[in-house]
């Protein structure tokens, strides 16, 4: 099979939640393309028409979840093996905020992972001050905090006035649902930039001082 073939038959396994047929395409594909490119080219357009078709009531609760699981596998095998931080790197981190999707973090890890990114993982359901202390004992440099609903991405006002009030000059970026919808609400929470998808997240970690290998 062909890598075009194998990535339109990627995406119809993905939308349907076929786990088993997922693992198949990505051990086909990875030696054809890079992991940036299954995730860019396969993995966020099956989920972008799965999310399609949820709002339009084409696809029931139950296939939803089918298709989220089989992109959570397809995102963990994509993902490459953690890098250990050399000297001088900046330390970045990643956490979800409020919420316990894992999805769009996993997305982001493999992308930043990929680009040689040293990256902390500090977890997913954090509150505030939890994810406040738990960057500022790990002394993080760039910290990027993911959300799903608007409840959570107000919350991240909270973050900043928490780091600003220890005096840490952490530099924020958010990312998820509610920054999409309003792309001014980054900066109405204080935060210093926003990714609108995954593939945003190496640029913005350069820009704001991750030095990657």
């Amino acid at each position: 099979m062909d890598a075009a073939l194998a990535i339109h038959v990627f995406q119809r396994a993905l939308t349907m939640g076929d786990r088993e047929a997922v693992v198949r395409l990505v051990a086909e594909l990875v030696p054809h393309e890079t992991r940036e490119n299954i995730i860019d080219l396969a993995l966020v357009p099956a989920l972008e028409r799965v999310g399609h078709l949820w709002e339009e009531g084409r696809i029931s609760l139950v296939e939803l979840y089918g298709a989220g699981r089989a992109a959570e596998v397809a995102t963990e095998l994509l993902e490459p093996l953690p890098r250990t931080r050399q000297a001088g790197d900046a330390r970045v981190a990643i956490a979800v905020l409020e919420d316990q999707h894992v999805l769009g973090k996993r997305l982001v890890a493999a992308h930043l992972r990929a680009g040689g990114v040293a990256l902390l993982d500090l977890g997913v359901g954090l509150s505030a001050p939890v994810l406040v202390a738990q960057a500022l004992e790990a002394r993080v440099d760039v910290l990027l905090v993911s959300t799903l609903m608007l409840r959570g991405a107000l919350k991240v006002h909270d973050v900043v006035r928490r780091l600003r009030d220890a005096g840490s000059a952490m530099r924020v970026v958010v990312g998820g649902a509610p920054f999409r919808l309003d792309p001014e609400l980054y900066l109405e929470v204080g935060a210093d930039a926003c990714g609108r998808s995954a593939g945003d997240a190496l640029a913005l970690v350069h820009r704001l001082g991750g030095r990657c290998a």
